[in-house]
Protein backbone atom coordinates (compact mmCIF):
# COMPACT_ATOMS: atom_id res chain seq x y z
CA UNK A 1 0.00 0.00 0.00
CA UNK A 2 0.71 3.22 -0.15
CA UNK A 3 3.09 5.23 2.91
CA UNK A 4 2.46 8.87 4.12
CA UNK A 5 4.35 11.44 2.62
CA UNK A 6 7.66 12.74 5.45
CA UNK A 7 6.38 16.23 6.89
CA UNK A 8 9.96 17.14 5.60
CA UNK A 9 12.18 16.05 2.66
CA UNK A 10 15.45 16.77 3.62
CA UNK A 11 17.29 18.42 6.20
CA UNK A 12 17.09 22.37 6.41
CA UNK A 13 19.68 24.12 4.51
CA UNK A 14 23.07 25.48 6.28
CA UNK A 15 24.96 25.80 3.32
CA UNK A 16 26.73 29.37 3.75
CA UNK A 17 27.79 31.55 0.88
CA UNK A 18 31.51 30.61 1.57
CA UNK A 19 31.02 27.47 0.86
CA UNK A 20 28.27 27.84 -2.05
CA UNK A 21 31.15 30.33 -3.14
CA UNK A 22 34.01 27.22 -3.08
CA UNK A 23 31.83 24.69 -4.61
CA UNK A 24 31.44 27.03 -7.43
CA UNK A 25 35.21 27.96 -7.50
CA UNK A 26 36.07 24.01 -7.57
CA UNK A 27 34.13 23.60 -11.09
CA UNK A 28 35.62 27.00 -12.65
CA UNK A 29 31.69 28.67 -12.72
CA UNK A 30 31.90 32.28 -13.52
CA UNK A 31 29.03 32.67 -11.49
CA UNK A 32 31.63 31.70 -7.99
CA UNK A 33 31.59 34.87 -5.61
CA UNK A 34 27.66 34.78 -6.21
CA UNK A 35 26.94 32.71 -3.58
CA UNK A 36 25.36 35.56 -0.81
CA UNK A 37 22.93 36.03 -3.33
CA UNK A 38 22.21 32.69 -3.98
CA UNK A 39 21.49 32.43 -0.36
CA UNK A 40 19.70 35.35 0.05
CA UNK A 41 17.01 34.42 -2.75
CA UNK A 42 16.55 31.08 -1.59
CA UNK A 43 15.29 32.53 1.39
CA UNK A 44 13.78 35.04 -0.02
CA UNK A 45 11.57 32.95 -2.25
CA UNK A 46 12.28 29.51 0.26
CA UNK A 47 14.06 27.74 -2.50
CA UNK A 48 16.75 25.60 -1.44
CA UNK A 49 19.85 27.62 -2.82
CA UNK A 50 21.49 23.93 -3.47
CA UNK A 51 18.84 23.58 -6.04
CA UNK A 52 19.50 26.53 -7.68
CA UNK A 53 23.45 25.64 -7.70
CA UNK A 54 22.13 22.18 -9.27
CA UNK A 55 19.89 23.50 -12.08
CA UNK A 56 23.01 25.86 -13.04
CA UNK A 57 25.11 22.65 -13.00
CA UNK A 58 22.77 20.63 -15.15
CA UNK A 59 21.81 23.13 -17.11
CA UNK A 60 24.97 25.26 -18.39
CA UNK A 61 27.71 23.16 -16.62
CA UNK A 62 27.61 25.87 -13.34
CA UNK A 63 27.85 28.78 -16.35
CA UNK A 64 30.62 27.16 -18.44
CA UNK A 65 29.15 25.67 -21.33
CA UNK A 66 26.19 28.33 -22.75
CA UNK A 67 24.59 28.59 -25.71
CA UNK A 68 26.20 31.65 -27.04
CA UNK A 69 29.38 33.32 -26.01
CA UNK A 70 28.64 35.27 -22.60
CA UNK A 71 28.75 34.52 -19.43
CA UNK A 72 27.59 34.85 -15.84
CA UNK A 73 24.13 32.94 -17.77
CA UNK A 74 23.81 29.88 -15.60
CA UNK A 75 20.66 29.03 -17.22
CA UNK A 76 20.95 30.05 -20.89
CA UNK A 77 18.06 32.73 -20.49
CA UNK A 78 17.45 34.94 -23.66
CA UNK A 79 20.76 32.79 -25.45
CA UNK A 80 19.32 33.40 -28.53
CA UNK A 81 19.50 37.07 -28.20
CA UNK A 82 23.26 36.98 -27.79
Amino acid sequence: MFLAAPQSFGAPCTLQADDADQYLRSKNSPIAGSGSVLIQAGRQWNIDPRLVIAIAGQETTFGTNLGCNTQYNAWSWFWNHC
